[in-house]
């Protein structure tokens, strides 16, 4: 695997913060655009991607992508985003902002989707599908500053989307990819993200924050963290279906100074549920409210300090994927909350364990062709 470069901070100096501001907007479509038009509107769309990087766009532009066929092509990089004026990539379908997905496939011909130049990308992508390319989905170990909203990466090769430092995830989903789901450097943010089937882990990552993110049936780990920073999951379901995944939670670091805090979380049905280096289970951990249940080890080298459940965590349907909790589940009310805090009256309902909140129905319904209804986005 391909060793990772550790970047200086000096590399993102101090920069006057400033309102987000698109300089102009092109339009790109496979079926009808032109690379000899303009770009500047959908009736003189450029047809290529990397039409983008030759043509005159600039740091804070925004690129819409129409999903009229896939794109069969590698975007290379070669422009660059800056932190207050990144650059914005989105799919749509017919109208520009109507959520729909473009897809960029490899016709398992093409190493990888998208390779960014080494270094401070700030690029945006929204709206993406990367699939079906002999390597890498979408990225390099390289790249800092990129964000991914709503995108996919699937039946990749490789791991299904790398990234370096600084990376942000919301609402995206990695599956059945020859690697990992995610890998990706330090620093990184997962909100709401779905990783399974994958041949490896399902999110590596040299350390940084997960939040309500669900990793079941990958056949390495489900959550790796692996240098010194910190190391943060709140909310977060491992189902290791029947003990195909090797270890839910691996915090693989020891040293002292390395934060970490595991919150209502789920290890269910993993070979090891949680495993750190011994040096990182101390007070210098925070780690509560977990259900841990019918893993063949709960932990190695770590623990839950209080609150945890080690009942089964009764979901509605586990066999689709609706890791809400049923109606008498385990996980209902069992959370660490705000009611923990002895200066803060709790109010309302104390928090559940896991991703997915408890619904009156007693469900979402697994798979959905869209967003997160207690189940997986499939986009």
């Amino acid at each position: 695997r391909q060793e990772r470069t550790h970047l200086s901070w000096s590399k993102v100096g101090c920069r006057k913060a400033s309102a987000r501001v698109i300089l102009a907007t092109y339009y790109v479509d496979m079926v009808n655009g032109l690379d000899t038009n303009s770009g500047l509107s959908e009736a003189l769309a450029w047809k290529t991607l990397d039409k983008t990087q030759t043509a005159p766009i600039v740091a804070g532009d925004k690129v819409f992508v129409e999903a009229t066929a896939d794109y069969t092509e590698t975007l290379t990089i070669t422009v660059v985003g800056t932190a207050t004026a990144p650059v914005v990539f989105e799919g749509y379908t017919t109208t520009p902002g109507d959520g729909g997905v473009a897809t960029v496939n490899g016709s398992a011909t093409r190493a990888t989707g998208l390779t960014p130049a080494a270094g401070s990308n700030f690029y945006v992508f929204k709206n993406f599908r990367f699939t079906n390319h002999t390597a890498v989905g979408a990225g390099n170990l390289t790249s800092d500053f990129f964000t991914y909203k709503k995108c996919r990466f699937d039946n990749n090769t490789g791991d299904g989307v790398n990234g370096d430092l600084n990376c942000l995830f919301e609402g995206c989903y990695a599956h059945n990819n020859g690697g990992d789901g995610f890998d990706v450097g330090g620093m990184t943010v997962f909100i709401c993200c779905i990783s399974h089937a994958n041949a490896l882990s399902g999110f590596e990552a040299e350390g940084g924050l997960f939040y309500k993110c669900i990793a079941f049936s990958n056949a390495g780990n489900a959550f790796v963290t692996i240098l010194n920073t910190f190391h943060v999951f709140i909310d977060c379901v491992v189902d290791g279906d029947v003990k195909d995944t090797t270890i839910g939670y691996a915090i693989g670091v020891a040293y002292a100074n390395s934060q970490v805090a595991v919150v209502n979380c789920v290890a269910y049905d993993c070979a090891t549920g949680f495993s750190s280096q011994a040096g990182l289970d101390t007070e210098r951990s925070i780690s509560r409210n977990n259900l841990v249940n019918a893993n063949t080890t709960a932990y190695t080298a770590f623990a839950t300090h209080s609150g945890e459940v080690t009942s089964a965590p009764a979901f509605v349907n586990e066999a689709t994927q609706d890791y809400t909790p049923a109606v008498g589940s385990p996980l209902i009310a069992a959370g660490f909350g705000p009611g923990t805090n002895g200066w803060i009256a709790q109010t309302g309902d104390v928090p559940d364990i896991g991703a997915v909140d408890e619904v009156a129905a007693g469900g979402g319904g697994g798979i959905k062709g869209g967003n997160m209804r207690g189940g997986f986005v499939n986009g």
